[in-house]
C-alpha cells in the first residue's frame, strides 16, 4: 500500500459536542503547549494531547484508549488482556462508565500525566510546544507543524518519524526527528566510539521516504492533507503544490553545554555524538537546556534547512 493521507467520509462538525470541545482546544493553544493537535491518517483523525492520542475519529465514531487510566489499565491487564486497544464511546461508557464529553478534562489530564513521568517531560512534550500555532487563526502560518508521529507502513515497518514541518510561503515540507540529549538512542557506548542508534534511525527514515513509491506521492498526499485540514479548521480548501526536502533532520532538546559534555562523567558516552551526526551529513539543531523558548519554528526551520 502506498503512503496515504485521506478522509473519505464526512468531516466532523462542531454540532458534535465532543468535536466542539476538541475544536476549541485546537484553536486555543497556550504558550507552553498546543492543548490538542489533530493529525490526519487514512480515513482517521487522531487528536493528540500531552504526548499521546486523546481521541480517534473514523468519520462515524470517536474512540479512546483506556491504557492512559492507571486503574482501568490495571483492571484490563488483570482480566488477561495484554494489548489494550482504543474502544468506541458507547462501549467505553458501557464497560467503564465514563462519558467522553463529561470526562473530557479528566482525559486530557490522564494523557499529560501518562507521558510526564515523575515530573520529567519526554520528547513528545517538548515537541508539543511547537504544535500550538498550526490551527490558530484563519489560515496556516508561515512555518508550522503539519503532521506528527508519521508511521511509514512500508515493508511492514512500523517506524514513526516525529513530525513534518510546512513552510507555507515556499510550499516545502520537511521531516524532523526529535530527541532528548539523554535518550538512550543518543549514546555512543561506554568507549564513546560506537555509532549512536539515532544515526541509524535517521538513515532508515531517509531510505523509507525514498522507497514510498515516489517522493511525488508524499508531496501529493500532503497536498491532500492540507486541503482536508484547511477545510476542517479554516473553513476553506487550500490547494498547494508541495516540494519535499530530500532528507530527515534531527532536533535535539535538553542539550548540555559543551563544557558539561566534555567534563561530566554522565556524558562520557556522548562526547563524540555531535561529530558522529555531522560526519553522517545529518542536518541537526541542538537546543541547550532551558533555552527552548528562544527557538521559534522559523528559527528551527532555518537552522535545519539545506
Amino acid at each position: 500500500m502506498n503512503f496515504a493521507r485521506c478522509f473519505k467520509k464526512a468531516l466532523p462538525t462542531t454540532d458534535n459536542p465532543l468535536f466542539k470541545l476538541l475544536y476549541n482546544d485546537i484553536k486555543a493553544g497556550d504558550e507552553k503547549r498546543g492543548i490538542v493537535f489533530p493529525a490526519l491518517r487514512v480515513n482517521e483523525l487522531d487528536f493528540y494531547c500531552g504526548g499521546g492520542v486523546l481521541f480517534e475519529n473514523n468519520g462515524t465514531s470517536f474512540k479512546r484508549n483506556p491504557a492512559y487510566n492507571k486503574k482501568l489499565k490495571a483492571k484490563i491487564i488483570a482480566e488477561g488482556t495484554k494489548n489494550i486497544s482504543p474502544i468506541a464511546e458507547e462501549a467505553f461508557v458501557s464497560r467503564h462508565g465514563l462519558s467522553f464529553v463529561d470526562n473530557y478534562e479528566a482525559f486530557k489530564k490522564e494523557n499529560i500525566e501518562h507521558f510526564n513521568k515523575e515530573g520529567k517531560p519526554d520528547e513528545r512534550q517538548y515537541l508539543e510546544r511547537l504544535y500550538k500555532h498550526t490551527y490558530i487563526g484563519g489560515c496556516f502560518p508561515e512555518i508550522c507543524v503539519l503532521d506528527i508521529e508519521i508511521r511509514f507502513n512500508v515493508n511492514r515497518s512500523q517506524k514513526k518519524c516525529d513530525m513534518i514541518l510546512l513552510n507555507f510561503n515556499s510550499r516545502e515540507i520537511m521531516f524532523v526527528e526529535g530527541k532528548l540529549f539523554a535518550d538512550s538512542r543518543m549514546s555512543c557506548g561506554e568507549n564513546d566510539d560506537r555509532k549512536p542508534e539515532v544515526v541509524e534511525q535517521v538513515i532508515t527514515y531517509n531510505n523509507l521516504i525514498n522507497s514510498l513509491s515516489s517522493v511525488q506521492n508524499i508531496e501529493n498526499q500532503y497536498a491532500n492533507y492540507i486541503a482536508i485540514m484547511s477545510e476542517l479548521f479554516f473553513g476553506q480548501k487550500t490547494e498547494l503544490s508541495l516540494r519535499l526536502l530530500p532528507s530527515v533532520k534531527l532536533l535535539v532538546y535538553e542539550t548540555p553545554t559543551h563544557d558539561e559534555i566534555m567534563t561530566k562523567q554522565e556524558y562520557r558516552g556522548r562526547r563524540s555524538l555531535k561529530k558522529q551526526v555531522e560526519d553522517t551529513k545529518i542536518a541537526s539543531l541542538w537546543i541547550e537546556t532551558g533555552k527552548e523558548d528562544k527557538y521559534t519554528l522559523s528559527k528551527i526551520w532555518d537552522a535545519l534547512y539545506e
